[in-house]
């Protein structure tokens, strides 16, 4: 947005890490501040002195902000406003330097075990983790002799795992879901492993509690291509729900 600069890119105006972004990392974003993307946030904090943070706004929290993770974009909001919130607590030094801890972790999970279909989970993953998870899950991978001894798909989805009790359990898991209205193919979604497996009757109808959608997008021989993720808290028979 025309006028709209900041100098901090790796946390937003509004909240967002976009250091741990997908579009940020493939270069097809300059992240908040250094684009010409049209954006509500923006345009209050240009009217009300450039602020830096939402939460150095008098107003904050706003009407405007309060519906601000309703959606998901590029990177995912589900802890948009709790971050934010955090910023200001710690301070932004300190933020900044977490966020720098986490952006290490990312590029080496991404550099190492990224068998092209893993990007997306990585950078959710590191941006809803906390930095003590990632740097206890990094000690684990780190640790093991054996990892390396396997196949390069096999270490990939090790990664995809935590050791609880001393057993690896998933982070999350992915249903195929049959669609009225999209028929052409199945819609895949992702909920956390905490869940709980599940298991349903063939053409029973189902209703997905928070669901989200995250966009990765990315440019393949000059061609853009984008990828949508759906992801929820949890699936539920749809009687259930009510």
């Amino acid at each position: 947005m025309k006028g709209f600069e900041r100098k901090n890119q790796l946390f937003s105006l509004c909240g967002l890490n976009c250091g741990l972004c997908p579009m940020l990392l493939g270069n097809h974003c300059g992240g908040c501040g250094n684009g010409n993307q049209s954006c509500k946030i923006a345009r209050c904090s240009l009217e009300h002195g450039k602020i830096e943070y939402c939460y150095e706004c008098k107003q904050y929290p706003c009407e405007i902000y309060q519906h601000i993770d309703d959606y998901d974009i590029f990177i995912t909001s589900r802890r948009q406003k709790a971050d934010l919130e955090r910023a200001k607590n710690i301070g932004i030094e300190q933020y900044n330097f977490e966020q720098q801890e986490k952006i290490q972790i990312l590029s080496y999970l991404l550099s190492n075990y990224n068998d092209g279909r893993r990007k997306t989970f990585f950078c959710v993953t590191v941006n809803l983790l906390e930095l003590s998870e990632l740097q206890e899950a990094m000690k684990q991978i780190q640790s093991n002799d054996e990892l390396s001894l396997l196949p390069f798909k096999a270490q990939c989805l090790y990664i995809e795992q935590q050791r609880i009790n001393g057993r690896f359990t998933p982070v999350s898991r992915s249903y195929n879901l049959y669609s009225d209205v999209q028929r052409a193919d199945d819609i895949i979604v992702t909920i956390p492993a905490k869940a709980g497996e599940k298991h349903f009757k063939p053409e029973q109808r189902v209703k997905l509690i928070n669901p989200k959608i995250t966009a990765d997008g990315k440019v393949v021989k000059g061609r853009g291509f984008t990828n949508y993720i759906l992801t929820a808290d949890d699936m539920l028979p749809a009687e259930e729900s009510k």
